[in-house]
């Protein structure tokens, strides 16, 4: 299984990134490259890079592949670090249901997430996939491991979240085991 270790710096770029965007008035999704290094079956994410020009809603976020080429090309320069996948949120519904709910965000991914990943992934194989959801906070509890210890959720400010992240073996998206024990003491 793979392990994926999230680092305190990546990890509070990824909750500030999702707390802005979510704090948009229609809760737009916000998209991160994850930078750091892999060996064998374990991945290091020691920061996470937002991008600013992105094409979001609340239901989608687009990349174009220029974006993609200017980071990585003074990446080369500036760090040892290699792009080790991406990140973006699933923010909470800003409109009502009939019962006046909004739907609670997942950061389950849906076909669409893993049909960009599988496209992505043919082009840049071996990469992580995380999702991080956004939601208003009614949570009083501080951050922990959940879903056997594969996913990480907690409470912070105003704001619930939820994060997963994902890889293929081969054409299947599978839950990688998400590590972050700086985490651990947030939001207690």
């Amino acid at each position: 299984m793979l392990v994926v270790h999230l680092q305190p710096e990546a990890l509070m770029s990824l909750l500030l990134a999702g707390a802005e965007a979510f704090s948009h008035r229609y809760r737009h999704e916000m998209f991160a490259a994850l930078l750091g290094v892999r060996a064998d079956s374990e991945v290091w994410v020691e920061s996470a890079q937002v991008f600013s020009t992105v094409d979001a809603s609340n239901r989608q976020v687009w990349v174009e592949d220029r974006s993609w080429d200017a980071v990585e090309s003074v990446l080369k320069e500036l760090s040892s670090f290699k792009v080790v996948g991406e990140c973006h949120s699933h923010p909470q519904a800003w409109k009502s249901d009939a019962e006046g709910r909004k739907e609670r965000a997942t950061a389950r991914a849906s076909r669409f997430d893993i049909r960009l990943w599988r496209s992505a992934e043919e082009e840049h194989p071996g990469q992580v996939y995380m999702i991080i959801a956004v939601n208003e906070g009614r949570s009083s509890i501080g951050f922990r491991y959940c879903n056997n210890s594969l996913e990480l959720a907690g409470r912070l400010g105003k704001y619930d979240y939820h994060l997963a992240a994902y890889h293929f073996e081969g054409r299947r998206a599978v839950k990688a085991n998400l590590v972050c024990p700086f985490a651990l003491g947030l939001g207690k």
